[in-house]
């Protein structure tokens, strides 16, 4: 039994998420804290990956709010279910992190009767990568960041992993 719930997301959540900071190289994952963020946050798309005591300690996204933005075209085609996710600062490189993908993996077939997956990571992401490849992800292209031309790395699950 886990000791998380995973429930859409709510105003305080998304205010507090939005705020969380990340170090390093991982500074591209920092939202600035802005109502605009928020507003994302609040789309429709997110859910909150929440503690026994009601607290964030990430998120989930599904469908078109897990993709980015890129300069290639047809990225993403139609077919499998996009998902998106983050942790809290300070539980990145704890070792949850195939815990929590597994949950929101179950989260996604339950809710949305996902079958195929994909996901897209910053391809220098490598602690990320290998969490994604022992849940059976593998990297099917490259893509650039429509804006920062940054290297993301678009991994797909089939159903049957």
């Amino acid at each position: 039994m886990t000791s998380h719930t995973i429930e859409p997301m709510s105003r305080p959540w998304a205010g507090e998420i939005a705020a969380w900071r990340y170090g390093g190289a991982y500074e591209m994952y920092s939202m600035d804290g802005s109502e605009a963020c928020v507003q994302e946050l609040l789309d429709g798309g997110y859910y909150a990956w929440l503690n026994k005591e009601g607290r964030p300690e990430g998120y989930f996204c599904f469908g078109p709010p897990a993709q980015i933005p890129t300069r290639e075209e047809g990225v993403y085609p139609a077919g499998p279910l996009d998902i998106g996710l983050g942790m809290a600062p300070e539980l990145c490189g704890t070792g949850q992190g195939g815990a929590f993908l597994e949950e929101g993996l179950k989260f996604a077939r339950e809710r949305f009767g996902a079958g195929d997956l994909r996901l897209t990571v910053a391809s220098f992401n490598k602690r990320a990568i290998r969490v994604y490849q022992r849940a059976g992800f593998a990297a099917v292209r490259e893509a650039a960041h429509k804006r920062s031309g940054m290297a993301f790395t678009v991994m797909a699950r089939p159903a049957e992993a």
